[in-house]
């Protein structure tokens, strides 16, 4: 084991090829992330990027990290998301169907509920929790670029989540820990008192892992996971709330498979310490196996059997049936089948949000939003918003504004000699290449120029100057687009 990583020292004696291990730590990640279905995304950039498909995901990939994916069209109009490879197998461990309902109980920045939201799709529901209201901001702004409508977020102390009316089908618990399996992101983890760190967050730990199976019903799933290689926060946190679950609330810890994925056997003891035999059957991700970071999952089920849930009456308050002959939806030539999915509600605010007709509210839960943006309320008659346009823009048949590829960056970027291909309306178009729905935009002068209303700021970066920027140092390639 290296002598530059002491903090690792302490696990070298767990893994015969505890070198390998040393050295993996240390070196940088490539970046890792995967497509977002619902978006039917265009495939062919990733090799064109030199990057390349992860045989255990064929929705993800890997891509030299000296490109700037943040500012393709690919990422702005939410065809993928950025995410470690090891934290996204977290999500491939939960045995999730179609129509589930999902708790993540400490979301943020939301990369896992996007993934679940996502393999959800139009059905059921995911109830997005974080501590801090701050870090729902970034949550939500993924949510409106990647078209999530069917999640719904609150703030609550994970140790305190309130236990639903309707448990959940499965829980996930990513709890806070001393994340040293992030290094090859974060070298400094490993030069922090780990050791005084690991005594504070065990205890909150198991509070979690306690409240997660409290909300998921009989015969749901649990997913605890951490970005440390640290016993005292995976193995034996598992092991002790396993010890002091009450009657009734009885788990086992189950086998997870990702095939193509490597993952090794959970430990039985440490330090003298012998845990539950059921540990053996957790999964250390260990770097060096998958080229990625650090992670360990542990699947447990909740003993008995639930019946299915049948929505009763608890969509939210104004909540409104979308209908293809109502304004502003009418503008755009929609069907109604492809509106069936999903509802508006107005809350009162700039803007109503849009969500699925499977999301359900719970009496004891109170929430910070529901589903995604929708129409901008603002103006003297309710539009369309860009999230809006990026989510439903390729079923419209009216409307729209063609642009040609190679005026992509000139419409992101606000270039005001934006032209367009067909005539377009004075009012809010959606724009599009023929490909996918880019934004929304407006027809100017003798209708030739195209005026860009896509965001400046979008997911709290400033777009324009920075997309400015890079085409001017030649880091926006023809392969990037």
């Amino acid at each position: 084991m290296s002598s530059l990583m002491p903090a690792l020292e302490r696990y070298a004696h767990l893994i015969e090829d505890s070198d390998d291990f040393g050295e993996a730590c240390t070196t940088p990640l490539s970046l890792t992330g995967w497509l977002n279905p619902i978006k039917n995304p265009d495939m062919n950039w990733i090799s064109a990027a030199g990057g390349s498909r992860l045989h255990w995901n064929p929705n993800s990939f890997r891509i030299p990290d000296s490109h700037h994916p943040g500012f393709w069209k690919a990422f702005l109009t939410g065809q993928l998301i950025i995410q470690e490879a090891s934290a996204m197998s977290a999500v491939h461990a939960l045995p999730l169907q179609k129509g589930d309902s999902v708790l993540d109980l400490c979301a943020a920045p939301g990369n896992k509920t996007a993934q679940v939201s996502a393999f959800l799709g139009e059905t059921g529901m995911v109830v997005s929790n974080d501590l801090h209201r701050s870090r729902l901001g970034v949550l939500n702004g993924t949510l409106d670029r990647m078209g999530l409508a069917n999640v719904l977020t609150t703030a609550y102390n994970a140790r305190s989540f309130p236990i639903p009316e309707h448990l959940f089908d499965h829980v996930l618990a990513d709890v806070p820990c001393t994340c040293e399996g992030t290094s090859r992101k974060h070298l400094r983890v490993l030069s922090r008192d780990n050791a005084r760190e690991r005594k504070k967050l065990t205890r909150m730990q198991e509070d979690i892992l306690h409240r997660a199976i409290a909300c998921v019903k009989p015969g749901g799933h649990v997913l605890y996971a951490t970005c440390t290689y640290s016993p005292e926060e995976n193995e034996r946190v598992v092991h002790r709330v396993l010890e002091g679950l009450k009657p009734g609330m009885e788990c086992e810890v189950v086998p997870i498979a990702i095939p193509g994925f490597k993952m090794r056997p959970g430990l039985t003891s440490w330090e003298g310490e012998q845990f539950d035999a059921q540990l053996k059957r957790t999964s250390r991700i260990w770097p060096q196996d998958n080229d990625t970071g650090g992670f360990y999952l542990a699947l447990l089920k909740r003993q008995g059997s639930s019946p299915s849930f049948n929505p009763d009456e608890r969509s939210p308050e104004g909540f409104i049936p979308l209908r293809s002959q109502d304004a502003p939806w009418n503008l755009y030539g929609f069907a109604d089948d492809d509106l069936a999915p999903f509802g508006t509600i107005t809350g009162g605010r700039k803007y109503s949000r849009l969500l699925t007709t499977g999301c359900r509210l719970d009496p004891k839960t109170q929430y910070e939003t529901v589903g995604m943006t929708g129409l901008n309320l603002k103006s003297h008659s309710p539009r369309f918003s860009t999230p809006l346009a990026l989510k439903l823009g390729h079923l419209a048949t009216s409307g729209l504004a063609h642009i040609k590829t190679e005026a992509i960056w000139d419409y992101f970027s606000h270039n005001p000699e934006l032209t367009h291909v067909n005539t377009c309306s004075s009012e809010l178009s959606i724009v599009t290449n023929g490909e996918c729905a880019l934004g929304l935009g407006r027809c100017v002068g003798d209708q030739s120029k195209l005026e860009s209303f896509f965001p400046r700021v979008w997911g709290g970066i400033q777009v324009v100057p920075k997309l400015i920027a890079l085409r001017e140092k030649g880091l926006l390639s023809t392969e990037s687009e």
